[in-house]
């Protein structure tokens, strides 16, 4: 629902991602359907003159790897799983911290199965690529 009018004032993607870039640094990047925006953020790095090349861990591919047998993986989905409200639902500030939060919780499933270092959760996250592509065939 966002139109060109309502962004008309805004600064330019050039200036904005040059803006994140500095403050993530290289920091490890956690999202939700972290795909998505990273996809966008790697279409403009040409016009931008920016890369990125963060650590990303998503917690879409995290939840399908403790949830294997739930189909559901919406950020909304999970956080009702969690018990986390969601307060401003698709907007940057509300999405950030209900994935923070719902992060927050993964880490004790996560160790639970083991998985105790970046690595190992990277690892398990990107192994659920396949599965979720094989279910979006049914």
């Amino acid at each position: 629902g966002i139109t060109d009018d309502m962004v008309e004032t805004e600064p330019k993607i050039d200036i904005v991602l040059k803006e994140f870039q500095e403050f993530i640094g290289n920091s490890i990047l956690v999202a939700h359907n972290a795909a998505f925006d990273m996809k966008f953020l790697k279409l403009q790095e040409q016009a931008t003159h920016t890369k990125f090349e963060n650590v990303v861990l998503d917690t879409l591919l995290v939840s399908v790897f403790l949830d294997r047998e739930i189909s559901e993986h919406t950020l909304s989905a999970i956080a009702d799983r969690h018990g986390i409200e969601i307060i401003g639902r698709h907007t940057a500030l509300g999405d950030s911290i209900a994935t923070a939060k719902i992060f927050i919780d993964m880490l004790d499933r996560l160790e639970a199965r083991g998985i105790t270092s970046l690595d190992q959760a990277l690892r398990a996250s990107n192994s659920m690529v396949a599965v979720r592509k094989m279910q979006e065939q049914f």
